[in-house]
């Protein structure tokens, strides 16, 4: 007796979201740091020893995440230290929207998320 095989009503959903995450996973990325600073001080950070306090110039940051487009990135990585606290990081955000990256993130401790 031969059995006929049937995907799910919910595999559909799921093997669009496992190819968009496969996609994704090799979109070209432009790490951009923010920050060498941080509202955390973990005793487990690898990055703390670049901590000295500094934000990036304004300038230079917009100019690396236009540069990192005009180069085929579809993807900003917003870093630091902790890039939310950097004056401007709302403002980078925003620029890279309108530069056209695919996906915007951000390695964050997310603490100033929570201040409101």
């Amino acid at each position: 007796m031969a059995t006929e095989e049937r995907a799910s009503p919910a595999a559909a959903p799921v093997d669009a979201k496992v190819s968009q995450h496969e996609d994704a996973a090799h979109q070209k990325r432009n790490w951009v740091r923010l920050t060498f600073d941080c509202n955390d001080h973990c005793v487990f950070c690898l990055d703390a020893h670049t901590h000295d306090g500094t934000n990036r110039d304004r300038a230079e940051v917009r100019a690396q995440i236009l540069d990192g487009r005009r180069k085929g990135a579809e993807r900003l990585i917003l870093s630091g230290g902790e890039p939310t606290i950097h004056p401007s990081f709302v403002d980078f955000v925003r620029l890279g929207r309108l530069a056209g990256y695919e996906r915007i993130q951000t390695v964050t401790n997310g603490r100033m998320f929570a201040y409101g």
